[in-house]
């Protein structure tokens, strides 16, 4: 999955990420943890290497980190802002 770069304008500010949706002008802010693995979805990076991004960065178990990375992407995907890689 990626980040749908064609609709978005990003940029890192400290340890998140704020991104304009240009189709409606819209603002997203992006914690510290979803802007640690934003370059790997921009990337294209699969679930398995975000959650390993997650798992490295923060101390927590495969298992949580999964959980969340799992909740963010349907949030990015219930406003059209993922498509496959």
């Amino acid at each position: 999955m990626r980040i749908r770069v064609d609709v978005l304008e990003w940029r890192e500010v400290e340890d998140e990420v704020v991104a304009l949706d240009l189709r409606n002008n819209t603002y997203l802010a992006v914690n510290r943890t979803g802007a640690a693995i934003w370059p790997a979805l921009v990337s294209g990076a699969d679930r398995e290497e975000l959650v390993r991004r997650l798992t490295q960065t923060f101390d927590v178990s495969e298992e949580h980190a999964a959980t969340d990375l799992d909740a963010f992407l349907a949030e990015l995907a219930a406003q059209d802002l993922l498509e496959p890689a």
